[in-house]
């Protein structure tokens, strides 16, 4: 059993998708034929846990112990584990960030297993960091200063990145074009006016160029012309940061909206139905040129980066794996994984000790979660 959360779904945000990869080569690597795999939600029927010497697994993202992928809390996470078939004598491992620090989701499962009555199962996470990659198991303590190798990887990679993205924005620009030529004839200013408040709307370069041919489209000189260069030589409204650096993520987010919904409404000017669906299509279309694209460079950068960090890691900067095991007379306190939003449930013995203790390590660790989100 190797549980997960969905990935490779429709998206163009570039570090989704590269989180996606990583998640991606960890399954693949666990599970080569993918007949153990499934998402948290999968058939609890098809996913099944498995019996020693076989492993089972969970895969996902942590932060300060706590797991953040999958459902609400430990309780019913041991619950959806039993309901899997996970038994006394199994083994769980978590590949997820921080889990196995004391207190943290790995003695908290195993505690929760406990009170289920499920004894003996061995639930282990990685005290600070995790990386899973065809190479194996990669534990970080600290990460050291990255090397010239691995500033490589990264600058290949990102490269990448911006030739993807370049090809994706000027798929958005040529479909808007054809969707504009083909309304054009049937509503010549319904046309005119979505795209010249397009035009107005850019605030980054070419804007004397862009002007132009608002000027142009305005005194109805070369229109159609005039309408395709507005579109093509418009660039996107850069967000930068205090010291006026660029925020890419950010201005990848807000130009993709940009050029999706200029697409969207000049093909629902050609058809306010079929033409919508046809720009869904497109799109759709576009995202998944752009993420086979970063899929094909991910291993050449996964292999530079992380085998790199793997030569460089040292006893002093290498994390460990933490077991606990399930034990009877456990009540587990079930906790939030999420960024918590409810109230920590307590026994009646734990509400009178934190009436005449208000620092306990759990209040403690909830309000360093508050902080951090």
């Amino acid at each position: 059993m190797i549980l997960h959360r969905r990935y490779g779904g429709e998206t163009d945000a570039l570090t989704e998708i590269k989180d996606d990869l990583e998640l991606r080569e960890t399954v693949l690597t666990l599970d080569p034929a993918g007949v153990r795999s499934g998402t948290f939600d999968s058939d609890v029927n098809v996913v099944r846990a498995v019996r020693p010497p076989g492993v089972n697994y969970v895969i996902g993202h942590g932060a300060l112990g706590m797991m953040q992928d999958q459902m609400a809390n430990e309780a019913e996470f041991a619950k959806h584990l039993v309901a899997r078939g996970l038994q006394r004598g199994d083994e769980l491992v978590l590949v997820v960030c921080s889990t196995g620090r004391p207190g943290g989701a790995a003695e908290r499962i195993a505690d929760a297993l406990g009170a289920l009555g499920v004894t003996g199962v061995k639930v282990t996470g990685p005290r600070e960091f995790v990386h899973w990659t065809r190479q194996g198991p990669l534990l970080v303590k600290t990460y050291p200063k990255k090397s010239k190798d691995q500033s490589a990887a990264e600058r290949a990679y990102t490269a990448a990145e911006d030739k993807a993205w370049a090809r994706y924005v000027n798929y958005l620009k040529a479909c808007s074009i054809k969707a504009m030529r083909a309304g054009f004839p049937r509503s010549e200013q319904a046309v005119c006016e979505r795209i010249v408040a397009f035009g107005r709307s850019r605030t980054g370069q070419n804007l004397v160029d862009l002007q132009k041919h608002l000027s142009n489209v305005e005194r109805r000189v070369n229109t159609e012309a005039a309408l395709a260069n507005i579109v093509e030589q418009a660039t996107p409204n850069y967000q930068r940061d205090a010291q006026g650096k660029v925020i890419r993520e950010t201005s990848h987010e807000i130009w993709s909206s940009d050029l999706r919904s200029l697409m969207t409404d000049l093909c629902g000017i050609v058809g306010p139905v079929a033409g919508e669906q046809k720009a869904e299509g497109r799109v759709a279309k576009a995202r998944r040129a752009l993420r086979d694209t970063l899929t094909a460079r991910w291993q050449a950068y996964s292999d530079g980066y992380y085998g790199e960090l793997r030569r460089l890691i040292d006893p002093s900067t290498r994390s460990e794996w933490v077991s606990y095991t399930s034990a009877v007379n456990v009540v587990a306190a079930p906790v939030t994984l999420l960024p918590p939003t409810t109230q920590v449930l307590r026994t009646a013995e734990e509400t009178a000790a934190a009436e005449t203790d208000d620092a306990t390590p759990l209040d403690q660790l909830l309000r360093e979660l508050d902080d951090l989100f």
